[in-house]
């Protein structure tokens, strides 16, 4: 049974200041660092996930990629329907493996 009722889309929340990988190696401390110095606030990285919830424009609008809450072209890489098939398989059996 195919459901209309449910909207997929994607989204960039921006490069987001956050304490995310704190926990992480080194490598990703440092890259945590630089992000504090350029990247954006958490309440601005969230404004695109609150706007695709909410906005009622939105209702029956599904696939599309959002980056400063305006629909973009994603990379071309995102396009290719093997890659995706591949990345939909492996994402169950991750799910199912999780699930025992």
């Amino acid at each position: 049974m195919k459901r209309k009722d449910i909207t997929v889309n994607c989204l960039h929340p921006g490069l987001v200041n956050s304490d995310f990988a704190n926990n992480n190696s080194l490598r990703y401390k440092i890259m945590s660092s630089l992000i504090k110095c350029f990247g954006i606030s958490t309440r601005e990285g969230a404004l695109t996930s609150i706007y695709l919830a909410s906005e009622e424009n939105l209702e029956n609008i599904s696939g599309l990629y959002f980056d400063k809450c305006k629909p973009r072209k994603s990379s071309s890489i995102s396009y290719n329907n093997e890659i995706g098939k591949f990345l939909w398989e492996y994402s169950n059996n991750i799910m199912k493996s999780n699930s025992k």
